[in-house]
């Protein structure tokens, strides 16, 4: 099997799983870690308005950092 490549980093590899229903990992942390990335660049380039409405119609609460796990952001 193919190696990964991250970066600069060679990962060898025999087997890769995905985990697309978060099974196997809690995505929940990610989807929060990424909605704050988001919300910060929306702020930054376009403005809080903007920012806001991203959030509500992604499923991000930014007032207590929520992501709707059924939402469009998942």
């Amino acid at each position: 099997m193919a190696d990964i490549i991250i970066g600069e980093k060679r990962i060898p590899c025999s087997l890769i799983i995905f985990d697309l229903d978060g099974t196997l990992i809690d995505a929940e942390a990610r989807f929060r870690a990424l909605a704050e990335a988001r919300m910060m660049v929306m702020s930054q380039r376009f403005g809080g308005e903007a920012a806001s409405l991203w959030a509500r119609f992604s499923g991000v609460d930014p007032a207590i950092g929520d992501v709707d796990m059924d939402g469009p952001l998942e």
